[in-house]
């Protein structure tokens, strides 16, 4: 029998797996690039939460961190670090 705290994870799970796989598909139907970035942003915290409901937060923030980094990178954003 499923618990309550499984079934949450569960819920929270599906949810954003719904929403990692919506957000990628306006990212690349989007034709202005500035839209497509923060649909591609959308994309990358979903999959971090993804990995936070596997017990996986080391790689969840480090793969926000990595992108976050590229991300601004790309778009000649100077860094605030």
């Amino acid at each position: 029998m499923i618990g309550i705290g499984l079934g949450f994870k569960w819920f929270i799970f599906v949810v954003m797996a719904l929403t990692a796989v919506g957000s990628s598909l306006m990212m690349v139907t989007r034709k202005n690039p500035i839209h497509s970035a923060l649909w591609l942003i959308v994309t990358f915290f979903s999959v971090a939460v993804l990995y936070v409901t596997l017990n996986a937060t080391f790689i969840a923030v480090a793969q926000v961190m990595v992108r976050q980094k590229g991300g601004l990178s790309s778009f000649h954003i100077p860094d605030v670090w």
